[in-house]
């Protein structure tokens, strides 16, 4: 059984988790299968794929749409001047400084800029983030004169009816949440009407309360790693958002940089998993579901996901922002996911010496990244009150 790749999530045949990728090829059409809509998950395909994209685009005469995977090309090609890492590009695929060089050849010097367009009452003012699924833009309530965040699906998700059913889970998930570090619903809709790349198109949006654009990934590009101090500062809120998440009976599977604004505030509920609906599991019984670099060994398996799979994300966000690195490095996505089931963590102050880890932090995360479930820390609650008694 093949592996199915899809928006910003990464779907593995639970009953083959070893399963090989798509190759360069086979990414290259899927991305041009979907109108350049996938063209934006940057943890789903390396660099080179995106820009065999665009070279075959381009050589099937849909200008249009190689122009489209450009924005993505940007990001990514900045990602690795900034933060090289194997998601972007991989050694063993091909000669790393010609992807590199492709990628600069076809971006020019053009800067790529979303088209503004209404929404209703809202002012789409720019793109503040986009996945394989769905693009956020910054945006202007015009009754309130307040900023707000709006998720609109894109169009090539229009096919498939599980992601338009995902943004409603989203929000109604999002309704049963209280918590000044998780963002409100504002407004939902049915009828996105709007003229951006891909005109007369009709998708669900999601308006939320806005908290900024600067995400922990933006900071970890900028700053590397953090000293423990900064790095508490932004665990604690964090903990207390997940706790509230917990205590609602949802599970956030898709922890990681891109996914907390700062200051703190937990975003993306697309591919959480309500604990309460028994569907949710029939749906997703042939699939993983969440991001390759961050997946828990239980995601892996497909069974046996709680609140203890957020721990084990959040020691992977605490292991990111204490060494600057990911927790397992490999040349292929399949290896990370083997690497997550199978090979143990390694030490934080043997593989950072320099950085000054206390024994203490490191024994936090080491615990929650434990493979076994009933080895980390309990509760989210636990996490916190070790986190918090650490100095």
């Amino acid at each position: 059984m093949e592996p199915t790749l899809a928006s910003s999530i990464i779907f593995i045949p639970a009953a083959n988790p070893d399963a090989a990728f798509f190759s360069d090829e086979e990414a290259a059409e899927i991305l041009l299968d979907e109108g350049a809509d996938g063209a934006d998950n940057f943890e789903r395909l390396p660099l080179q794929h995106t820009v065999a994209a665009y070279f075959a685009a381009q050589a099937d005469g849909q200008t249009a749409v190689a122009n489209n995977f450009r924005p993505a090309i940007a990001e990514a090609l900045h990602k690795q001047v900034a933060r090289p890492t194997p998601r972007l590009v991989s050694d063993a695929f091909t000669d790393k400084e010609k992807i590199l060089a492709k990628a600069r050849a076809i971006l020019g010097s053009k800067e790529w800029e979303p088209t503004v367009e209404y929404l209703g009452r809202y002012k789409l003012l720019q793109t503040i983030g986009k996945g394989g699924f769905a693009t956020v833009y910054l945006g202007l309530d015009k009754v309130t004169n307040k900023q707000v965040a709006i998720k609109i699906l894109q169009r090539s998700t229009m096919r498939f009816p599980r992601r338009t059913i995902r943004l409603h889970q989203e929000k109604n998930l999002l309704m049963r949440l209280c918590h000044p570090n998780i963002p409100r619903v504002v407004d939902f809709g049915d009828d996105a009407s709007v003229v951006t790349d891909w005109s007369g198109c009709n998708r669900p949006y999601l308006v939320m309360e806005y908290g900024g654009s600067k995400t922990l990934e933006h900071l970890l590009l900028r700053e590397d790693s953090l000293p423990w101090s900064r790095a508490k500062e932004i665990l604690l809120p964090l903990t207390s958002a997940l706790s509230a998440v917990h205590a609602a009976g949802i599970v956030h599977r898709d922890l990681k940089p891109a996914n907390i604004l700062l200051p703190v505030l937990l975003i993306d509920f697309g591919i959480a998993k309500d604990l309460n609906d028994p569907s949710q599991d029939s749906d997703e019984k042939d699939y993983v579901t969440g991001s390759a670099f961050y997946l828990s060994p239980e995601q892996i398996r497909n069974r046996g996901i709680d609140p203890r799979s957020d721990v084990y994300g959040l020691g992977i966000l605490m292991f990111e922002m204490l060494t600057g690195g990911h927790l397992f490095i490999a040349d292929t996505l399949e290896d990370v996911v083997y690497a997550h089931f199978h090979s143990p963590p390694p030490s934080l102050r043997e593989l950072c010496p320099e950085l000054n880890i206390s024994a203490g932090a490191e024994a936090i995360v080491l615990r929650a990244l434990a493979k076994k479930p009933e080895d980390r820390f309990q509760s989210m609650a636990e996490m916190a009150a070790a986190i918090e008694a650490c100095e």
